[in-house]
């Protein structure tokens, strides 16, 4: 377990934590939401290829699972943080409609 929470802290590469500076910033609704989901998707893709590629490489079970941990990881915790800022900024909106009400 220890490899795996280090592999989803290097291998994150900071982007669950970027986003809520992008969303900030944003000037549209959703213009970056739909980047950093299909960012969160491909890397999770990449994550996977280098664990099929390291299976037929014929390297052991144990780093494979490892990989794998890692890459679901590291996507949960991707769309974990844009569904918290996401469902801040809803909650925020709502609240402040229901007090016009």
């Amino acid at each position: 377990m220890n490899a795996v929470n280090i592999g989803v802290s290097v291998l994150n590469m900071g982007i669950s934590l970027v986003y809520v500076n992008y969303k900030r910033r944003e000037t549209s609704v959703r213009q970056f939401e739909m980047t950093f989901i299909a960012l969160s998707l491909v890397q999770y893709v990449i994550f996977i290829a280098i664990a099929l590629l390291m299976y037929l490489v014929g390297q052991p079970i144990d780093y494979i699972m490892i990989m794998v941990l890692i890459a679901l990881n590291v996507l949960g915790l991707q769309v974990t943080q844009i569904n918290l800022v996401e469902n801040i900024k809803k909650k925020y909106r709502n609240r402040d409609f229901n007090r016009h009400f």
